[in-house]
């Protein structure tokens, strides 16, 4: 086991674990490495760790086996295809599996190595043990984002021109980050003004890999209706999150968005509760019909004239 910094501060551990398969030169014709970068991660923030397997011959054929770990959320990042090496002048056929992981407590934490196994062969890497460290008192407001980088972006998914009071307007919000899964990322928070009413109808999470990265999304859907007619501008927008690059706070904005509200439909303030405007036609559920009244008539009708016929 070799611990080492590389520049910039980030620590990696290389364990290199043999397999009992061996050449008559003593060489091992199976064997692991594996790298985890960094060992001494934020709580919640993305740890690589990638096993690195040698074998001498595809004949040593099988697959790796990821453990269960109790106390990181794992995601699968890639499986490499072989690749030909020379260790110690020998020529072997290396296969990267990498994967990363999320550590969810501070403190010591053992994370199980990865198994290869197959019909006539298994090793697998050691137990390692990973220092994480805590959350930074106020390092990201009331919620704890550990990320690369985080980006925070809309689009209108119907904005009607000119835009009227009253009208419905449809804004989706996108936040992502690098280096995190989409459960980590915080719910946004648009704060209503006398002149908006707004609510969130949809919200989605995603995690997906690209190019070797883990990005965790999440998206939501808003309605938004102007109140009042006049220059109105929509709240601007941030996230507070902790940069593990520069290891400070950072915060991603969305400005403020100016509108040019012409008169429309008037809509109750959002301290109101809505009501119909003067003058509309509501209809309810529970309005009452004439059809009753007209099926009462139509059966004493009936019933006149089976008595006449009978009389």
């Amino acid at each position: 086991m070799v611990r080492a910094t590389l520049a910039g501060g980030v620590s990696l551990l290389v364990t290199t674990i043999c397999s009992t398969v061996a050449a008559a030169s003593g060489k091992p014709d199976l064997w692991v490495e594996q790298v985890i970068v960094p060992t001494d991660p934020y709580v919640q923030q993305q740890v690589i760790v990638t096993t690195h397997l040698y074998r001498r011959s595809s004949f040593l054929s099988g697959y790796f086996v990821a453990p269960e770990a109790e106390d990181f959320r794992v995601v699968f990042v890639e499986e490499s295809k072989p690749q030909i090496v020379f260790v110690d002048g020998r020529e072997y056929e290396r296969i990267d599996y990498v994967q990363a992981v999320f550590p969810q407590r501070s403190g010591d934490l053992e994370l199980p190595g990865v198994a290869y196994s197959g019909r006539e062969v298994f090793v697998r890497a050691g137990m390692q043990t990973i220092t994480v460290r805590a959350a930074v008192t106020g390092g990201s407001g009331d919620w704890w984002l550990p990320a690369k980088a985080i980006a925070l972006s809309q689009h209108w998914d119907h904005r009607p021109d000119p835009v009227r009071s009253g009208d419905i307007l449809l804004r989706t919000l996108r936040l992502e980050g690098e280096g995190v899964m989409g459960a980590q990322l915080p719910a946004l928070e648009l704060p209503e003004t006398p002149f908006w009413r707004i609510q969130r109808v949809e919200a989605r999470t995603g995690t997906e890999v690209d190019g070797g990265q883990v990005w965790g999304w999440r998206e939501e859907r808003w309605r938004i209706i102007p109140v009042q007619h006049g220059n109105r501008s929509l709240p601007e927008l941030h996230v507070t999150w902790w940069d593990l690059g520069r290891n400070s706070v950072r915060r991603t904005l969305l400005p403020a968005e100016p509108f040019s509200i012409a008169a429309g439909v008037s809509v109750a303030a959002p301290d109101q509760p809505l009501s119909p405007s003067r003058g509309e036609n509501v209809q309810s559920d529970f309005q009452e019909s004439p059809m009753p009244l007209l099926l009462i008539l139509l059966v004493l009708t009936g019933w006149v004239a089976m008595m006449i016929a009978l009389g």
